[in-house]
């Protein structure tokens, strides 16, 4: 292993991007590392705000570079900066993900000493702008946030996540994931799908932690409404990649999942997760 290519997709990534660079010019190495910025299709200032950052952060002022990838959508983005890395491990790290100074030290160790293992996960903390409503904790998973299990999984977030840059030749990559404004994702999900085919592990280690920054906007029911559409449009994509390997997302089984959801909501009156559980169930079987 000779190196971590920190690879941050940006679609107008202009408001957040600074504390994110911050904290990766905060990291503790033993290793060679760069940073990639694709810029995929921004409108703002994104590229001229990392410009100015990185002109006053020492790590990453010989370290960045800069590419622009004009077909939108986050998957396109990953290749394009993978496609310029330079060294063997790529680590993907959204606009948001303030790391913590030794995110990359960390993972770069667990992979070098278990070379079963393609991929290394960390554990997301949020960091709110305003208190998070009542509703945060029960859906904050779904913002990459919390360790689904400090140990072997089948998944990990794209959001920190580690793997080596080898396992990524030959994917055809099936979902766009986020595009533009969309909220529609799976591409971390199929990412580890085809890791785990080519016969490697998987690991999410808890003490690995990072903050994710969420912005008032997006603690809204407004935003976690468009949050459950996308993860219904998401699994009925993932099932059509892999029947076998995403059963849980099988129409059988949403149906009875998703609609028991829904009633326990109505058994409680809880109108939030009443209209969550619609959302997902709407963009599932009308996609």
């Amino acid at each position: 292993m000779n190196g971590i290519s920190v690879i941050i997709c940006c679609y107008n990534s202009e408001q957040r991007i600074k504390p994110t660079l911050e904290h990766l010019n905060l990291q503790q190495t033993n290793f060679p590392w760069e940073l990639i910025i694709v810029d995929n299709n921004c409108s703002d200032k994104t590229v001229q705000t990392v410009n100015n950052c990185i002109q006053q952060m020492h790590q990453l002022t010989e370290r960045t570079s800069i590419v622009k990838e004009s077909k939108p959508g986050l998957n396109y983005a990953r290749s394009r900066g993978a496609n310029t890395a330079k060294y063997d491990l790529i680590l993907f790290c959204d606009d948001d993900n303030w790391l913590n100074e030794s995110y990359l030290q960390k993972a770069y160790d667990f992979l070098k000493d278990n070379p079963d293992f393609g991929i290394v996960g960390g554990n997301g903390v949020e960091k709110c702008e305003i208190d998070p409503p009542k509703w945060f904790d029960k859906y904050k998973s779904l913002y990459a946030i919390g360790c689904r299990n400090d140990g072997e999984v089948s998944n990990v977030y794209g959001a920190g996540m580690l793997l080596k840059k080898e396992l990524l030749s030959g994917i055809n990559f099936n979902m766009s994931d986020r595009k533009g404004d969309s909220l529609a994702s799976g591409g971390d999900s199929e990412i580890c799908y085809n890791v785990i085919n080519k016969g490697y592990k998987i690991r999410q280690l808890c003490d690995n932690t990072f903050y994710h920054f969420i912005p008032k906007e997006r603690l809204k029911t407004t935003y976690i409404y468009k949050m459950f559409y996308a993860v219904g449009k998401t699994r009925k994509e993932l099932y059509q990649i892999s029947p076998k390997h995403y059963k849980l997302f099988s129409p059988s089984y949403r149906l009875k999942k998703d609609v028991k959801n829904l009633f326990k909501a109505l058994l409680k009156l809880d109108w939030i997760g009443v209209r969550c559980n619609f959302y997902s169930l709407k963009a599932y079987w009308l996609n």
